[in-house]
């Protein structure tokens, strides 16, 4: 099972056998809840299986899982956040949840685009250092919130940086970690200064040259397409704004 599901979703048909339900639930264990929805009557429906150790963010309809607009489970349903009741110390929190690194920026007005669930518009007053956001305390809010302010939240994303397939671990292509997978950086994403701020963070000297079209050969995995805004004098990457 995994240790820090965000939604785990099991589609079972209808003509499942009563014997085979009861495997499917021992097999899951006491880890997890389990309901039926938008069926007929409460005995017909999907089955919707829930970790009990899931995340209670999450960040959708970003470039990538550490950007977008920012959601949080209650109630067993999933709301939309009002900008007005979410700050920096907030984000910092999700982004510790998610595993996404620092926040680098918090977004208001539906950047990442209008939700359609319930708002969330109780004033979220995290200290910063709690480890989910459902830790931190609320209060009644008195703004009047709708789909036009949902909130929206960048994350650093990336716990590691390295350049592969080079003459020496200062030289190759670059790769970037994001929730434990790594990927290439498009080149049509990078420059000369984020370049800088590249070899000041692996303590690779100053930039010489970035090169593109394979030059490093072709990557696996994930293709990162976020461009770095680097005024080049930044100590490591994520000080860099998206």
């Amino acid at each position: 099972m995994l240790n820090k599901a965000v939604v785990l979703m099991e589609m079972l048909e209808s003509s499942v056998q009563k014997s085979d339900w009861l495997e499917v639930l021992a097999a899951l264990g006491d880890s997890v809840n389990v309901r039926l929805v938008n069926g007929s009557s409460r005995c017909a429906g999907r089955v919707e299986v829930l970790h009990r150790d899931h995340n209670h963010s999450r960040l959708i309809i970003g470039p990538h899982l550490c950007s977008g607009r920012l959601e949080i489970y209650h109630n067993q349903t999933w709301m939309s956040v009002c900008d007005a009741v979410f700050d920096q110390q907030d984000a910092e929190v999700v982004c510790r949840e998610l595993d996404c690194g620092a926040p680098v920026q918090v977004l208001g007005a539906a950047v990442f685009g209008k939700g359609d669930t319930q708002m969330w518009t109780q004033e979220i007053q995290c200290r910063g250092n709690e480890s989910q956001i459902h830790l931190c305390p609320t209060s009644p809010s008195h703004d009047n919130c709708s789909h036009d302010n949902d909130v929206g939240v960048m994350c650093s994303g990336y716990t590691d940086l390295r350049l592969v397939n080079g003459s020496d671990s200062c030289s190759g292509r670059v790769e970037r970690q994001y929730s434990s997978k790594w990927g290439t950086v498009c080149d049509a994403c990078w420059d000369m200064r984020a370049a800088s701020v590249l070899c000041r963070q692996l303590n690779c000297g100053i930039a010489v040259s970035v090169v593109g079209s394979d030059w490093f050969g072709e990557g696996s995995g994930e293709i990162w397409a976020d461009v770095f805004n680097c005024d080049g004098n930044e100590t490591k990457l994520s000080e860099c704004s998206i």
